[in-house]
């Protein structure tokens, strides 16, 4: 605009953004790898899946190179950096939780525990607020997490454990009440970063949403991960993936064909391996009914992925194996997990193999006959379908191809032969 005397009066130049602080991550990273040792979520789920594993090893040690370059104590990122290493993944979860394992996991904790307090006291002051962000916002997506987790599974394995929703619930209440402290705190004990001014705005609407609903016992409303996410895009968060401990771009592209749509390979091989691992899985059987369990689920593990690197993960053995270890998972005090495998494996049974394969109802026909002691519920759904269709009609109205499948499993459901 011109003023008096012809004077020019511009707007000042916009200020660039400033990028997130790392602290922030890095806070979130370190509370992140402290949960696996901590809480309910492994122990569920019995390890890690491997794309989680990379993802904490790549993200925890990014940060962990961050704070080294601050000064934080070697010993601690060392030891750090060795758990890290050793992470829990499914392959090498303990088959028995004893008094041994139990105790190494708590002093990973108490370690990652000094490690949390350690990098707190070496960063910036002005920057301490955002480190105490990240660990906040880590407890909120562990929060939401479980309580997913523990809506899907099956009313046999949340009837297990009836505490963990009500103890997210209130874990839940009790992070986003500190998020709303800490935003609303001023002073020179927690001072904000000039620079954050845009992220300090989104910590603060994301703290008024939060209080809008915020009550003692009150649910999560449906939206709120989203409005998480929100949140975590200003914050500027990493994205797991390959990338190396350092700072990069990351650009995600879409898959050519949908994970869900894609159908693994059939893996050649003979029939002389085909028949050893079937005689194998014989062998097996003979030592769990001679009392052996435990022997067994072990054997029968290693079996399993023999299985799957020789014949394929969807080969019809591959799956009877699958359906046999997640029973004696069962005979050995894991039905929870056990009834995962088992719908699991009927799934596959499914998705893989069409209405007129055999293998599609032998298989599903196998879970179901463990389903009936451990979830009778879930048993007759897959009765329901897809064993109904075929148990119940007329052979001479089905393909050639499904006559045996149909004989054998009407005699294992104990229903009436027909003359053949």
């Amino acid at each position: 605009m011109t003023g008096p005397g012809g004077r020019d009066f511009e707007p000042p130049p916009r200020r660039p953004a400033a990028d997130p602080p790392w602290e922030l991550q890095a806070g979130h990273d370190l509370e992140d790898v402290y949960c696996v040792y901590t809480e309910w979520q492994v122990m569920l789920t019995r390890g890690l899946p491997d794309v989680e594993v990379a993802r904490l090893r790549d993200m925890a040690g990014w940060s962990a190179d961050k704070l080294r370059g601050i000064g934080v104590d070697s010993a601690l990122l060392d030891r750090f950096e060795e758990y890290l290493s050793a992470l829990p993944g499914m392959d090498d979860f303990p088959a028995r939780l004893d008094e041994e394992w139990l105790a190494a996991r708590l002093r990973v904790s108490q370690d990652v525990e000094r490690l949390l307090n350690a990098a707190r006291a070496a960063i910036a002051p002005h920057r301490v607020r955002y480190y105490d962000y990240g660990v906040m916002l880590c407890r909120i997506r562990l929060c939401l997490r479980m309580l997913r987790i523990m809506a899907k599974v099956p009313a046999e394995v949340s009837a297990a454990f009836p505490d963990i929703v009500p103890l997210y619930r209130k874990e839940l209440l009790r992070v986003t009440a500190v998020i709303m402290a800490l935003v609303a705190h001023e002073g020179p004990d927690l001072p904000h970063d000039p620079e954050q001014h845009d992220l300090d705005r989104e910590f603060t609407a994301f703290a008024e949403y939060v209080s809008s609903w915020w009550a003692e016992d009150a649910a999560p409303p449906p939206e709120l991960p989203e409005r998480l996410d929100t949140l975590l895009e200003a914050a500027g968060f990493r994205k797991g993936g390959d990338s190396v401990k350092q700072d990069m771009t990351w650009r995600e592209h879409a898959a050519p064909v949908p994970e869900t749509e894609r159908l693994p390979l059939p893996v050649p091989h003979s029939d002389e391996e085909r028949e050893q691992l079937a005689s194998y899985m014989n062998e097996i059987r003979s030592i769990a009914g001679g009392g052996e369990m435990e022997r067994a689920v072990e054997l029968v593990r290693d079996l399993l992925a023999i299985c799957r690197s020789v014949l394929g993960p969807v080969h019809p053995l591959t799956l009877h194996v699958q359906v046999d270890f997640a029973a004696m998972r069962a005979a050995v005090g894991e039905a929870a997990m056990a009834v995962l495998v088992l719908l699991d494996v009927a799934h596959t049974a499914q998705h893989y193999y069409g209405p007129y394969h055999p293998v599609r109802y032998l298989v599903c026909a196998h879970a179901h006959s463990y389903l009936q002691d451990l979830w009778p519920e879930a048993a007759q759904e897959i009765y329901d379908f897809p064993l109904k269709s075929l148990a119940e009609r007329e052979e001479a109205e089905l393909p050639a191809t499904l006559h045996s499948a149909r004989r054998t499993i009407r005699e294992a459901l104990g229903m009436e032969s027909e003359p053949a």
